[in-house]
């Protein structure tokens, strides 16, 4: 099994066998979406110090005059952009779903259900927990006297 690239690397390089550079596509990017991100938020995705949205890939798809319809990752952002309840009313996502044709979603076993998160108050919770368990423990500064 190969490892994917990541979409925004292979944006970038796509942009630099046209010959432009990562200010070009971004500035170009800009142009398709001018009430859209800004230019150092765009800069940060392509550096993958941001995770690179579904608009921003549609402006970069623009700027690069390419169809990113079979990348991977943007048909992932694209499913969660249609079936987002916090953007879109119930009627909207469940036409959305309609239009996404899944033949059949697949059946979850009792190890995956219990795995879900109950809310995003938890998901949060256990990656602050993660993430203390992780770090190393803090020191005193002795007080010098």
């Amino acid at each position: 099994m190969t490892a994917r690239t990541s979409l925004a690397k292979e944006l970038k390089r796509l942009a630099s066998e046209r010959g432009m550079s990562i200010d070009l596509l971004v500035e170009q990017a800009r142009d398709t979406d001018r009430n859209g991100y800004a230019a150092s938020t765009l800069r940060e995705m392509l550096h993958e110090k941001r995770t690179l949205q579904i608009r921003a890939m549609v402006a970069f798809g623009k700027a690069l005059e390419v169809d990113l319809s079979g990348n991977e990752e943007y048909r992932l952002r694209l499913v969660r952009y249609l079936t987002d309840e916090s953007i879109h009313d119930m009627d909207v996502v469940l036409k959305n779903l309609k239009k996404l044709r899944i033949p059949k979603l697949p059946k979850l076993t009792d190890e995956e259900v219990h795995r879900i998160p109950i809310s995003h108050r938890q998901i949060r919770e256990e990656a602050v927990s993660r993430g203390s368990a992780a770090a190393k423990p803090a020191r005193r500064r002795s007080s010098g006297t």
